[in-house]
């Protein structure tokens, strides 16, 4: 699984996105927190530490349902539970810290990260 995250520049302010190679679902959800403001950063960490620690937690969002199941999780939009994604509890963990180490990074509209996920 490929990821790029970048900002862009829209009515002037700098957006952070995030692409991931037949992971829709999963970029939606990430952005679906509004991005990089500190409560939805402090959510995502509060997610990793939840899962590291094995603690029941709801880590869904406004749009996205998050569903655990051992040790994979079922990702859909609420409003069409057809489009989901399944991913693996360690695989969400790594992307979920690596976008909020790159929101933590001063923005900068040329700055781009590649990072590659294997399993």
């Amino acid at each position: 699984m490929n990821l790029k995250f970048y900002y862009y520049l829209f009515n002037d302010e700098l957006s952070p996105t995030v692409e991931i190679d037949d992971f829709d679902i999963l970029s939606m959800y990430l952005l679906d927190h509004g991005g990089c403001f500190t409560s939805h950063v402090d959510f995502f960490e509060e997610c990793i530490y939840n899962v590291k620690n094995n603690i029941e937690f709801d880590m869904s969002s406004n749009s996205y349902g998050v569903i655990k199941n051992n040790d994979n999780l079922v990702i859909y939009f609420i409003y069409d539970e057809d489009k989901s994604v399944s991913i693996t509890l360690n695989n969400f963990i790594t992307i979920l810290q690596l976008w909020v180490d790159f929101l933590r990074r001063n923005p900068s509209l040329n700055y781009k990260e590649y990072h590659t996920i294997k399993g």
